[in-house]
C-alpha cells in the first residue's frame, strides 16, 4: 500500500542497549488511511545508515506492505536509499 512520508527522526542509542534493532540511526515515519486499515495508522520504519529524507522528501510515497493476516506486521520497502556500500577483502 501506498503511505505518505510524514517525518524523519534520528535515535541515538542508548547507554545501556545492546540490543543490535537498538543501534543508533534514522527512522522514516509514514502514514496511510489505506481501506484495508481500520482507519490512518501511522508506520515507523527499522534504523537506517543514513537520514532518509533525500530519498523520501516530507510529502512522498513509500510504500508499506502488511501481512494480510496481520496488518500489524509490516515492511517498508525502500527502494530509492542507495545500496550500502561494502569492500571484499582477500586473504
Amino acid at each position: 500500500m501506498k503511505a505518505t512520508v510524514i517525518a524523519a527522526r534520528f535515535e541515538p542509542l542508548m547507554d545501556d542497549d545492546e540490543d543490535v534493532q537498538s543501534q543508533p540511526g534514522w527512522m522514516l515515519l509514514a502514514e496511510s488511511d489505506d481501506e484495508r486499515l481500520d482507519g490512518p495508522r501511522e508506520f515507523v520504519s527499522p534504523r537506517l545508515w543514513d537520514n532518509p529524507m533525500a530519498c523520501y522528501p516530507l510529502g512522498s510515497e513509500v510504500t508499506v506492505v502488511c501481512l494480510p493476516d496481520d496488518p500489524r506486521e509490516y515492511v517498508f520497502e525502500l527502494d530509492r536509499l542507495p545500496r550500502p556500500k561494502t569492500s571484499l577483502r582477500g586473504t
